[in-house]
């Protein structure tokens, strides 16, 4: 979701490894003046990157044959297109052609490739699920659109664990990585009734989180659960477990749960 900074991280990464390598970055979403203008807001610059405004899969592969790439960045699959098929942009058809060529010319031409891919409303990656077959890693940029933090969670991973999660922050110049979580998760918090701070682990590394609770009587005859950052099917069985169990009557209350910090 271009929202929560993927196209902000992007740019950051081409051009780190910019500096050092020889980086194609191929956007279908954005015209090169948007992109410069978003590099020079960042400050970003790099010798060895290489910007390409094309939704055709074949013109992509062409150059990609020729450039002699360390890396190549398709921003995003939903939008591009082969030519010998028929179909929209982010049809089935289109993204499951254009994800064959390219990792195809990318294992010819021994350049490693990054294909940025919305989600859907319920999480998912949009398009087919062979979309995830043909690659070797899958991550997920993670975060409430108006969250302060974003999370980078590995779902697949063929050359290491996928246990670890990256935590970023969005400034003036990019997202920055957060050392001390913990800290800027609790650094606005007010203890009282509702909050309280759970200690979880994110891979191996410890996070303290502040969880909100608010329980209110409903006006209407059907009480609302509602759940930011956390699981509302487990929100609900944790209500039966205490009007159960714990002997309170929460059929007549709202139910209203809250992970601070955009995350999940």
């Amino acid at each position: 979701d271009p929202g929560i900074g993927k196209s902000t991280l992007v740019l950051q990464l081409a051009a780190i490894l910019g500096q050092t390598k020889k980086v194609l970055y191929v956007s279908g979403e954005e015209s090169a003046t948007q992109i410069k203008l978003r590099a020079e807001r960042l400050g970003v610059e790099a010798a060895g990157l290489e910007l390409l405004t094309e939704t055709n899969s074949d013109a992509i592969a062409a150059t990609v044959a020729v450039g002699d790439y360390a890396l190549v960045i398709i921003d995003s699959i939903q939008t591009m297109v082969v030519e010998a098929l028929t179909g929209s942009p982010g049809t089935v058809g289109q993204i499951t052609a254009s994800a064959q060529l390219l990792t195809a010319v990318a294992k010819r031409h021994n350049a490693a490739t990054l294909i940025i891919g919305h989600v859907t409303k319920e999480g998912n990656i949009a398009g087919p699920k062979i979309l995830e077959h043909l690659v070797d890693v899958v991550l997920y940029l993670e975060g409430d659109r108006y969250g302060s933090f974003k999370a980078l969670r590995g779902i697949k991973n063929r050359f290491g664990s996928t246990s670890e999660v990256g935590i970023f922050e969005m400034a003036e110049a990019g997202l920055v990585p957060v050392a001390n979580p913990s800290e800027a998760l609790l650094a606005e918090r007010r203890p009282g009734p509702g909050s309280t701070v759970l200690a979880t682990l994110e891979g191996s590394r410890p996070l303290l989180v502040e969880v909100q609770a608010l329980v209110a009587p409903t006006p209407f005859g059907y009480p609302k659960r509602t759940a930011v950052g956390f699981d509302l099917n487990r929100l609900n069985l944790l209500v039966a477990v205490l009007s159960k169990r714990a002997n309170l009557n929460l059929s007549n209350q709202d139910i209203y749960v809250n992970i601070v910090g955009g995350l999940r």
